[in-house]
């Protein structure tokens, strides 16, 4: 929450002022099926961005809570100092499960020109200027860098409550 843009929209969000939600992506045309009724099922895409919006698209596409690390932080503090059940126990693993996808390292190629980046070695990215999220040496990797070291403690601090999970 160091970027004034960050707190602004965790304070719209969490005030009910912005709950919708609207995506980017692109689809791999034969990564479609279509059912006989038309329907039309994405089975992957490749995702740019997410972003809070006032009116989404698809009404359903909505932000129903908001929720903090600090405020994960706080319940696991509590949990070294009581016994945790096993609907907690199982919640904690749930969480840790989804950390662990959130920390997989991308497999997607980036759109970056620079040498290191076409020779595949996008973590020694030259281009000062590239922004494209699936360079894992980008000006956005590298900003991204603290928050994901701090994910990163985080799940090694939940992994001492809930023990090994496995995917």
């Amino acid at each position: 929450m160091t970027d004034s843009g960050a707190q602004r929209a965790y304070n719209f969000v969490k005030a009910g002022i912005i709950k919708g939600l609207s995506i980017g992506y692109q689809v791999d045309p034969a990564k479609v099926s279509y059912g006989d009724d038309g329907t039309r099922t994405l089975k992957e895409v490749r995702l740019f961005e997410i972003s809070l919006v006032a009116g989404p698209c698809a009404p359903t596409a909505q932000v129903t809570s908001v929720k903090s690390l600090a405020q994960i932080e706080t319940v696991l503090r509590t949990y070294r100092t009581c016994k945790v059940t096993d609907a907690d126990l199982e919640q904690l693993r749930s969480i840790d499960v989804t950390l662990k996808s959130l920390l997989r390292r991308k497999s997607t190629l980036c759109q970056c020109g620079c040498a290191e980046c076409l020779d595949g070695n996008c973590d020694d990215c030259s281009n000062d200027e590239c922004v494209d999220e699936s360079c894992e040496g980008s000006v956005k990797a590298r900003q991204a860098a603290k928050e994901l070291d701090l994910l990163k403690s985080f799940a090694t601090e939940l992994k001492s409550i809930t023990g090994p999970t496995s995917l």
